[in-house]
């Protein structure tokens, strides 16, 4: 039995014959299953990072990891952490909290898939002047970084904040509902923020058509994107 993981389909399995005849008319026969399978989480990668007002240290800020929600617009951001290793959640989901310098780890505490979104969103915390419950600041990360690659390290403040929000204006009503109707999405990042789904369908109400096969030149006029980049969606 073979198995071959395939980003987003479902497990399927194909029954495989193999018959081969030589010269003399003698022939011999061999089955086999090939399954391909849904992709599995990934080991999460080393991930930590620093919240920060200006050049002021947050302390003891709540720290979230979300992904997107891909089943339809207007849902719940996915909460990635884990409350049993975090050790701590309220209603938004597991969380950690900063140090007192505003340094955070999430490594080992959260798992995801190659096909998910994921940002940052910090609630609360300590600049300096008492704790702040009122405080938001988001960073977007894209896609869930690998075990096998270098760690990820994340600076939260006002600037990753208007980036993140900018990014994710076409998908979110507020910093924990980002999310989509489950089409093919840019990625965040250099890469660009578009959508399309059947040819000809609108992009984001600008009016603007995707080409024959349902691709978008997300540099083109008008359209929403996050650095110089076009081409077909991921």
């Amino acid at each position: 039995m073979h198995t071959y993981p395939v980003n987003g389909y479902a497990v399927s399995a194909y029954n495989i014959l193999l018959t081969v005849t030589n010269t003399s008319g003698l022939s011999a026969t061999a089955s086999t299953v090939a399954t391909i399978s849904a992709p599995q989480p990934l080991a999460d990668g080393a991930l930590t990072g620093v919240v920060s007002s200006g050049t002021i240290p947050v302390a003891y800020a709540h720290v979230y990891l979300f992904a997107a929600n891909t089943t339809a617009y207007g849902q719940p951001s996915v909460s990635l952490l884990n409350a049993t290793l975090t050790g701590t959640s309220d209603s938004l989901g597991a969380y950690v909290a900063t140090a007192f310098n505003g340094t955070f780890s999430l490594t080992g505490d959260y798992s995801c898939s190659s096909v998910q979104q994921l940002y940052l969103y910090v609630q609360g915390g300590d600049a300096g002047t008492g704790q702040n419950a009122t405080e938001g600041l988001m960073a977007a990360i894209g896609s869930c970084p690998s075990s096998t690659g270098p760690g990820t390290s994340v600076t939260v403040n006002e600037v990753s904040t208007v980036a993140a929000a900018y990014a994710l204006a076409g998908f979110a009503t507020d910093a924990t509902h980002v999310s989509s109707s489950g089409r093919r999405w840019r990625r965040w990042g250099c890469e660009c923020i578009c959508q399309c789904g059947e040819p000809g369908e609108s992009f984001d109400g600008h009016g603007a058509g995707c080409d024959s096969v349902g691709q978008r030149d997300c540099s083109a006029g008008g359209d929403r994107y996050a650095g110089e980049c076009s081409g077909p969606l991921h």
